[in-house]
């Protein structure tokens, strides 16, 4: 498929999202999650300042994690206090999101891996329906999937990284944990492709220099991540299990067509065999990301039902793992229609 018709394509994913977002924006009365959200700016009585905010969630919030709230301070500044101008914030990172996806397919599946990708983004209703809340997991999707981009920019063989690769890493690595501490395992996935990588080099040693410095940025806030944590005993009897998690991922991240997820994965990977660098870290990293958000579940309770939006971290992952699998399918290009369709369907029967 020619280069501008894959752009061509890409333009319509992106107005798909856009147009589901907006006419929903202004279409449910702002729930308690959000209300807390704008509670931390101040917005709604006398506004506080960056560090106020952060001392607020710090003191009354040790759950959560601070800069979002900031950022959601400063756009209310921008925009006003209307529910449906505030959650305008949530849908520019799913666009980017889907955008970052094109990209990075394309660099690690060719170009028809990176519209497969992009397809898996744009059209999942779980992530669209956050992109219409005044929440912070849009953003999580998109500082995880800018985790994996600069990672793979830098340690791809056939790129020469910047110093702009290096800063980007080391950011997105900094950002994901102070949005959301489940923002670590977006960084566990790449960390588990990191160590398997048999080849080491001055770059698999800078990535982990990169990893370091940027965990040392979240030590200040290191007390308050434990306090929050320590709190969260209550989630023990109602947390899902490890199959549970695995279900219920594959599920909502597949409009419910579970069978077909899991036939994707599968797929991706029986790609291992043909000995692709860029494959084996689409399937190594990503079954890294889900399988240890399922395992230290098990272990530290961190995922009820009520709560599987944490999970949109290994989303990025996921639409990965999902485009790959698609890819096996070029000989059968008749059944990728068929799934893309019911896919599209699918969205919108569960949106």
């Amino acid at each position: 498929m020619p280069k501008r018709l894959h752009y061509f394509l890409i333009v319509p994913l992106l107005l798909f999202v856009t147009v589901v977002v907006v006419v929903n924006l202004n279409a449910d009365p702002v729930d308690n999650g959000e209300y807390h959200s704008v509670r931390h700016t101040g917005q709604l009585t006398i506004p506080k300042s960056p560090l106020e905010i952060i001392q607020s969630v710090a003191d009354t919030s040790p759950q959560h994690a601070p800069l979002y709230f900031v950022l959601l301070s400063g756009w209310m500044e921008l925009v006003g206090t209307h529910p449906a101008m505030m959650r305008v914030l949530s849908l520019f990172p799913l666009l980017l999101s889907t955008a970052i996806a094109y990209r990075l397919g394309g660099m690690l599946m060719g170009r028809r891996g990176g519209l497969f990708a992009a397809f898996f983004m744009a059209v999942c209703a779980y992530p669209v329906f956050y992109s219409h809340e005044i929440r912070m997991y849009s953003s999580l999707v998109l500082l995880s999937i800018s985790v994996i981009y600069s990672y793979w920019r830098i340690m791809s063989p056939d790129v020469t990284p910047t110093w702009r690769d290096w800063l980007s890493l080391w950011l997105s690595s900094v950002l994901i944990l102070y949005f959301h501490y489940a923002g670590i395992f977006a960084l566990i996935g790449v960390g588990i492709y990191h160590l398997t990588r048999l080849k080491l080099s001055r770059r698999w040693f800078a990535v982990g220099i990169v990893e370091a410095l940027a965990g040392l940025a979240f030590v200040p806030w290191l007390p308050i991540f434990l306090s929050g944590i320590s709190n969260r005993k209550e989630l023990e009897s109602v947390s899902l299990g490890f199959p549970g998690v695995l279900y219920h991922l594959f599920f909502v991240y597949s409009n419910g067509l579970l069978i077909v997820a899991i036939v994707l994965v599968l797929l991706a990977i029986l790609s291992l065999r043909q000995k692709c660098e860029a494959y084996r870290f689409v399937v190594i990293s990503g079954l890294g990301a889900v399988l240890s958000l399922a395992i230290i579940n098990q272990f530290a309770p961190i995922l009820p039902f009520d709560r599987l939006r944490y999970s949109l971290v290994v989303l990025p992952y996921l639409v990965m793992l999902f485009g790959l699998g698609v890819l096996q399918l070029v000989r059968w290009r008749w059944l990728i229609g068929i799934v893309c369709v019911v896919w599209l369907v699918m969205f919108f029967v569960v949106a």
